[in-house]
Parts: C-alpha cells; sequence; structure tokens
C-alpha cells in the first residue's frame, strides 16, 4: 500500500514542507503534482490554493523513484497579512489518471507585524506654533502579525530646530529611557497603544516648518526576550526619513514602523505698532509754486525688530524709505500732495520679513499756508488703519 505524508516547519513566516510517499521498492515511478501554499486565508477559514510556493513551481508532476520512501523539500513564501499555510498533495498510485491518494497540511503563521503612526495632537496643543512653542505628538504602535508584542522600542528623531522628546508626565505601560527613546510593555496581537510626547521648538529658530520622525527600532514576541524580525520592515533602519506621505500602517511606501510629523511654524510680526505723531504741510519757500509743495509726517514704529520699509500707494514717492524700530522719524511724501486735501496709503514693512506689514491712511492738508506739528492744529484729518 501506499501513502502521502506531509510535514510543515515554520521558520517565522516562510514554510518549509517535508513530503514523504511511502510503499514498496519495486513500484515503477509515478507523479505527484504540488500544489501552491495558501497565504489568503487563515487556516481556520475556507481552505484555499494560494500562489505562493517558490520551489519547486506549482502543480510539478514529479516521478518517485523505485525507493520505499521519496522525500522532497517545498519552500513557501507567503502573501503579506497572511494567517496560513495550506497545502495539498495528490498521488495517483496506479498511475491511471486518477488521484486516489491525498493528503493537506494547513498551519498557522506565526507573524511579528508591528506598525507606527505618529501626529500632532491639535487638541492638547493647537497650532498656530511659533518659535518657543511646546508641541505635543501622539505615537501610535499598532499590531498586525498574529504574535503579541513586548518591549516595543521606539527613538524620536528630533530635528534641528526642535528640543529632545520627552514622555508627557502621568502615563502607564511606556517608559522613558533617555530623551527620544520610548519602550512600550505590551502591544497584543490586533491592539494598539499610543502614547504622548512633547518637544519645544527653539526659540531662535527662524524656519517655516520642522518635520519630526519616530520609529520603531526593535521588539519581542516574548517579555523580556530578543528582538525579532518585522514581517514587512526594518526596526531602526531611518530609511525613510521626512517622508510626509509616509502616515500608513500597511507598508505602502516599503516600510511601516517609521512616520513623520511636520509642524508648520508660524512667523511672528516683530512690528507691534505704528504711531502717526505729526503731519506738516513743507511749501519749500515757494509760496508762488504750489507743485512743489510737501506733506511731511512723523512716524513711530515699535515692535522687536531692527529696521522698517516704507512705500505709497499709486506713484506718489517718499524720503527716506526706511527707518529704525524704535526711533521717531520725519518722511517726506512727494512734490505736490501738500495742500490737496488727497489721502495717502503708507505700508511699512519690517525690513526682514516683508510679510510683517502695517498701514497708515493719511489725509493732506487743505491748504499750506503755514507750518505746524500735529495733532496740535487741524492738520485737515488723519485716519489709522493696522494690518498684519
Amino acid at each position: 500500500s501506499f501513502f502521502v505524508e506531509q510535514e510543515i516547519d515554520l521558520v517565522e513566516s516562510n514554510g518549509v514542507e517535508y513530503i514523504r510517499v511511502y510503499g514498496p521498492s519495486n513500484v515503477p515511478n509515478f507523479p505527484i503534482p504540488y500544489y501552491d501554499c495558501d497565504g489568503n486565508v487563515a487556516c481556520s477559514d475556507l481552505p484555499q490554493i494560494g500562489t505562493t510556493c517558490l520551489d519547486p513551481a506549482p502543480a510539478v508532476m514529479r516521478n518517485i523513484p523505485t525507493a520505499d520512501i521519496m522525500s522532497g523539500n517545498l519552500t513557501c513564501s507567503p502573501t503579506s497579512g497572511a494567517s496560513g499555510l495550506l497545502n495539498q498533495v495528490s498521488l495517483d498510485s496506479d498511475n491511471d489518471g486518477t488521484f486516489d491518494m491525498m493528503d493537506e497540511v494547513c498551519v498557522d503563521l506565526e507573524v511579528f507585524d508591528l506598525a507606527l503612526t505618529k501626529i500632532i495632537n491639535t487638541a492638547v496643543t493647537p497650532a498656530p506654533y511659533t518659535a518657543g512653542s511646546t508641541v505635543q505628538f501622539t505615537i501610535t504602535v499598532y499590531n498586525q502579525g498574529t504574535l503579541d508584542a513586548y518591549d516595543v522600542d521606539v527613538a524620536d528623531y528630533t530635528p534641528i530646530g526642535l528640543g529632545n522628546a520627552t514622555l508627557v508626565a502621568g502615563q502607564t505601560g511606556v517608559t522613558e529611557n533617555a530623551p527620544n527613546d520610548f519602550t512600550i510593555d505590551f502591544v497584543p496581537i490586533g491592539g494598539s497603544v499610543s502614547f504622548e510626547v512633547e518637544s519645544t521648538i527653539d526659540p531662535a529658530f527662524t524656519g517655516d516648518s520642522l518635520i519630526n520622525d519616530a520609529e520603531i527600532t526593535g521588539g519581542s514576541d516574548t517579555d523580556g526576550g530578543l528582538d525579532v524580525a518585522d514581517e514587512d520592515s526594518t526596526p531602526g533602519d531611518n530609511n525613510n526619513p521626512n517622508d510626509p506621505n509616509d502616515n500608513d500602517t500597511d507598508a505602502t511606501d516599503g516600510s511601516d514602523d517609521q512616520d513623520p510629523a511636520v509642524v508648520e511654524v508660524s512667523i511672528v510680526c516683530e512690528i507691534d505698532a505704528v504711531a502717526l505723531t505729526s503731519t506738516q504741510c513743507v511749501d519749500n519757500n515757494t509760496p508762488s509754486n504750489p507743485s512743489d509743495d510737501r506733506v511731511q509726517i512723523g512716524i513711530s514704529v515699535t515692535g522687536t525688530g531692527s529696521s522698517f520699509t516704507l512705500s505709497v500707494d499709486g506713484s506718489t514717492t517718499i524720503t527716506p524709505s526706511s527707518g529704525t524700530i524704535g526711533s521717531p522719524g520725519l518722511f517726506l511724501l512727494g512734490p505736490g500732495t501738500a495742500g490737496s486735501g488727497s489721502t495717502y496709503t503708507i505700508t511699512i514693512e519690517d525690513a526682514a520679513d516683508l510679510s510683517c506689514n502695517q498701514m497708515i491712511v493719511v489725509q493732506a492738508p487743505e491748504n499750506c499756508e503755514s507750518v505746524f506739528p500735529c495733532p496740535t492744529k487741524d492738520c485737515g484729518g488723519v485716519s489709522i488703519r493696522k494690518i498684519e
């Protein structure tokens, strides 16, 4: 009589199958078709034949030598996410074209697979963020495998301009080994664990964004055991830093154990306030030629910056066109501006950041019969408007 026997010895996610066929030594050769391993369903589900066997090729007919025992090895690589392996061997013992013996083997895979995401906790630290702001992040580790995960190590790669990440007080199940270095005690199969860290933006930071990565650097399938290989990523290799698209948990970019959080940093306007201190009519001592009369205004700019620039709407000029923050100055509008009663919008900008600006609207006097400071006399009306 003949019979077929199979064994599967699993090494992490790879199955090595040993096939043995027993029979008398005088039996002629007969074929055995090798069907594929199943990487699509768990063994507890309905069996399906997959397409993941590597050697030999699927459905290869093999002749058994005239011997009591024939054995062969078959290596199977399950598809990503598979939780079981199924293989079937059929035997046509009398070589009549009909399989009269069959053996199936099915085993559950033992897969160690972790993933990580990192986001800004906007509920605790909402935007905007500026130099000196403290930002809180949520780091979440997901167990996508079939094994519990213990002692999961997480590294936080803080960039220049962002202070070290530290664990927010009051959390359990996670330990801060050192700044930027954390360990989660336990992540169950199919579960996830989140923890909170915080970092402070350098008060001297002048950029507009910071990218802060976190990555799983190790983990074990036994409590206190050695680190084991991950199913679809390499822990601790920092191979995909600063990738804003890497916010996934399915390894679509080749690795799902690392994730960045992008902090958009707002620039603080260094002009705090603008004040119009005087308005004067300057006739240049040519009473018969009003076309060269000019408006002279006094402006005081306060703030933390160093200098500012000025411009006037339209074609009107202003001299000088810059000043020092904190030092009041006098500025002349172009010829013909005095005595017109017209209004002029003047923009004051931080010389280091033109997006930081304020505006004032000045109305010129109706005549230029005298020179006087403002606001001690009627200057024909002055309005001030401030914008950020």
